[in-house]
């Protein structure tokens, strides 16, 4: 059985072409409303750069936070303990706060920070510990101890008889 084509085909691809066109036509001129416009959106940002440092031993604090104070913006330091922040242009009179486990956390005015090669050095912070004193109970001892000694007393006076 041989299928034959039907005859419609041509003018089906004529008319999906022609519907796709038209609508290239006019629907490019509110096109504008699906795209951001950039000169709208752009905002300008700060980029500072540094590295967190021990400030005994110079080494770099790996995973040490950055945070600009009452604001969402905030970067760790890498593993070489760089780091690098962008900050927009009306926040640049914040405080950045660095903090690090083990160490006292710091806050720096983004005015006195360069935008690159800047090194903020942190200190060890001790906090001591009040003492403890343990108490222990004295345990019982286990059944299978106390078994054994009434055992080896029965023994021992059975041969001393």
């Amino acid at each position: 059985m041989i299928h034959k084509q039907k005859k419609n085909t041509p003018n089906f691809m004529f008319m999906a072409f022609f519907i796709m066109l038209l609508g290239m036509i006019t629907g490019t001129h509110n096109a504008s409303a699906f795209f951001q416009d950039e000169t709208q959106q752009e905002v300008e940002f700060i980029l500072y750069k540094g590295e967190v440092l021990d400030s005994k031993t110079k080494k770099p604090l790996v995973f040490a936070s950055l945070a600009i104070e009452e604001s969402n913006i905030s970067t760790i330091t890498n593993a070489e303990g760089e780091f690098s922040i962008k900050i927009p242009k009306d926040a640049s009179n914040a405080n950045v706060i660095v903090s690090f486990l083990g160490y006292s956390t710091k806050t720096i005015s983004l005015a006195q920070l360069n935008k690159e090669k800047n090194k903020i050095m942190m200190d060890i912070s001790i906090t001591e510990l009040p003492g403890l004193i343990l108490k222990c109970q004295k345990m019982p001892k286990p059944w299978y101890v106390m078994y054994l000694k009434e055992r080896e007393k029965i023994i021992l006076t059975t041969l001393l008889l």
